[in-house]
């Protein structure tokens, strides 16, 4: 589903904010708050029909009207910057690097295949996207195990990842998206609210798209967008580590399903 990231912007309508700090939250004025949803509104709907000429005279238009630092989010994120100067570990020291964070955490990877069906949720990742994720850190192992030079390694680690594929596989729709957790369960503060206010939207057809813990159907929004395209992506790189022509398959399957939809603001 969504991750919403709102955003301030300043308008020039008769009001300068020049004189206060990036360090400073502003509000806006009705008659900007107008202004802005109607420029935001004109941007969604040419990213929804991929009009390439408009987007761009959208965004030059906002940057002209706000500038290139319109405001502040709503939550700043840690992040680090890396330097010129960082030094890089080579392909051994690499490994065994990999060596020791895997053998911390071999139960997660031993449950993985359970993680692909929702079954085992990590603990250690907040808001995690199960099947999402466990895409990922399979393609993760399958990228070690190439470069693993133990052969008994080397074999651990692709049977975790294939045995996390061949079970998320069971997972996927018919139309080839995959489902989305309901994260309401868990508590989860980011996700819980949208799952809700999704549900609400659909009205009576919530009980079609919620089935068994799991939103089956996101209504041609294309809220599964992309997570799918992290998952085929996924199964790109397997078929290209392992030549299994079932996950290539699955990659073009999702392409099939993704190629339909239209862009959207998520």
């Amino acid at each position: 589903m969504k991750r919403w990231c709102a955003f301030i912007v300043f308008s020039t309508l008769g009001m300068s904010f020049f004189g206060q700090t990036c360090s400073t939250a502003q509000s806006l004025t009705s008659p900007q708050q107008v202004s802005i949803s109607s420029t935001i509104a004109k941007l969604d709907t040419a990213l929804k029909h991929e009009d390439l000429h408009k987007i761009d005279s959208l965004s030059a238009g906002l940057k002209n009207s706000y500038g290139d630092q319109a405001g502040l989010p709503d939550a700043l994120e840690n992040y680090f910057v890396l330097t010129s100067n960082s030094t890089w570990l080579d392909v051994p020291k690499s490994l065994s690097l990999s060596r020791i964070l895997i053998a911390a955490d071999t139960a997660a990877y031993v449950d993985l295949w359970k993680m692909a069906k929702g079954m085992k949720p990590p603990l250690y990742q907040s808001n995690s996207i199960f099947l999402r994720t466990s895409a990922e850190v399979a393609d993760g192992l399958l990228k070690i195990a190439s470069k693993e030079t133990d052969a008994s390694r080397k074999a651990l680690y692709q049977s975790w990842a294939l045995k996390a594929l061949d079970s998320l596989a069971t997972m996927q729709l018919p139309n080839g998206a995959f489902p989305f957790p309901d994260l309401r369960t868990q508590g989860d503060p980011v996700f819980a609210p949208i799952i809700q206010n999704f549900l609400n939207s659909c009205g009576a057809d919530s009980v079609k798209v919620l089935k068994n813990g799991w939103i089956v159907d996101d209504k041609g929004t294309g809220e599964f967008k992309f997570d799918a395209g992290v998952i085929a992506n996924a199964y790109y790189e397997a078929h290209q580590y392992t030549g299994n022509i079932k996950y290539k398959s699955i990659a073009i399957s999702i392409g099939n399903y993704l190629k339909t939809l239209k862009l959207n603001v998520n």
